[in-house]
């Protein structure tokens, strides 16, 4: 069976009626709580012992608490859960305050800034049951008038990392434009026009990115020392390996490790909802004389070239990662790629935003049974009350 995915927690109600399995399952659990405040259950994909969906749920979620709470009972999902993980920078917005994004609160959640070429921008705003980041695109604006641009210094630079977010294109979204992502930069950076020309790359660090086409379709967009034109390149096959969805909220992750410094030697990886699109391998992001590591993250979400934005639409993003595996779980799960290794495509990745689209968040489960109504569970996220 197919994990659950966190966007069916978003819609109002999830019910399912009339399968004995659940009928079984709810009563079984209402029975249980009447004379226990509170249990807990070890948990794995292939522990036929647990009833209904949390059997389902991924093992990395040891274990599952419930309390009974005014005949609702509270899951938490696995209060250990990013112990698998070195969070070496992260954000989601609840903290801040409703409208321009201030420099001041930039600072705050993000460090020192490099740079911050939109002020004021994005807006924080209420949605979707949450605190948002929204990036707007005006229509007529072009050349650095929409989105966001800014970049805060890494305290922890690397030659590995993951990074993910959550990101949603308001419906109907008119992709015209294309439009670029968040990413790193290993400053002193190689800028347009210095691409083509390896003598005034020579010291500079590569840039890595994301870039959304005019058909709305994601590519790499980087800047490296192995390329022949004044602009970023694609990299990975396919180029465009995912058409965004507008209306959906969309996980990204991608991976990226630094090449041995004068060999070609650098991986770029990439997932969506759980599923990996593209991997470049032979990727020369730094020489024997660009010796840096990424050490410079980027909020790049302008539409941002010659031709102007045909209509006024919006973005959102949320929960920015800058992440590794722990210690101690890369020594649980030896086998997982790490250094010039790679991920295969059947690898399930697990990320801070959950395996397979899971959120670590508590989900209310409501449980009704009787013979007159043949059962219910309804399963609402906390966003969802």
């Amino acid at each position: 069976m197919k994990l659950i995915n966190r966007r069916l927690f978003r819609k109002e109600n999830i019910g399912v009626a009339s399968v004995s399995p659940y009928i079984l399952f709810a009563a079984m659990l209402s029975i249980f709580l009447l004379d226990f405040n509170y249990f807990s259950l070890a948990v794995s994909p292939a522990n036929e012992k647990i009833s209904g969906i949390f059997r389902y749920l991924p093992a990395e979620y040891s274990f599952l608490r419930a309390e009974k709470n005014e005949g609702k009972l509270e899951f938490d999902m696995g209060s250990n859960y990013l112990s698998n993980f070195e969070i070496i920078h992260s954000h989601n917005f609840d903290n801040n305050t409703l409208g321009n994004y201030s420099r001041d609160e930039k600072i705050r959640d993000w460090g020192i800034l490099k740079y911050d070429n939109r002020p004021g921008f994005p807006q924080i705003v209420s949605f979707d049951g949450s605190k948002r980041a929204k990036h707007f695109y005006l229509k007529g604006t072009n050349r650095g008038r929409n989105g966001s641009d800014f970049g805060a210094v890494i305290i922890k630079p690397s030659d590995e990392v993951y990074y993910s977010f959550r990101m949603y294109y308001e419906p109907g979204f008119d992709f015209f434009v294309s439009g670029k992502l968040p990413g790193f930069r290993m400053w002193p950076a190689i800028e347009p026009g210095y691409s083509s020309n390896s003598v005034k790359r020579e010291n500079k660090g590569s840039v890595v990115y994301l870039q959304v086409d005019w058909q709305g379709r994601l590519n790499w967009n980087v800047y490296h020392h192995q390329m022949t034109t004044d602009s970023g390149e694609r990299m990975g096959v396919p180029f465009n390996f995912y058409t965004i969805k507008p209306g959906n909220w969309i996980d990204v992750t991608y991976r990226i490790v630094l090449n041995t410094p004068g060999i070609a030697n650098g991986i770029l990886q990439i997932w969506i909802n759980g599923e990996l699109k593209n991997t470049a391998t032979g990727v020369l992001l730094r020489t024997k004389t660009s010796v840096q590591d990424l050490n410079q993250q980027v909020i790049f979400t302008a539409m941002d070239w010659i031709i102007p934005v045909r209509r006024d639409q919006s973005m959102y993003m949320d929960d920015f990662y800058i992440w590794k595996y722990s210690a101690g779980y890369l020594v649980k799960y030896p086998s997982l790629a790490r250094g010039f290794k790679l991920h295969g495509s059947s690898h399930n990745l697990i990320t801070p935003l959950g395996e397979n689209g899971i959120d670590i968040l508590k989900y209310n489960v409501n449980s009704l049974s009787s013979p007159m109504q043949g059962g219910k569970i309804t399963l609402k996220s906390l966003e969802n009350n």
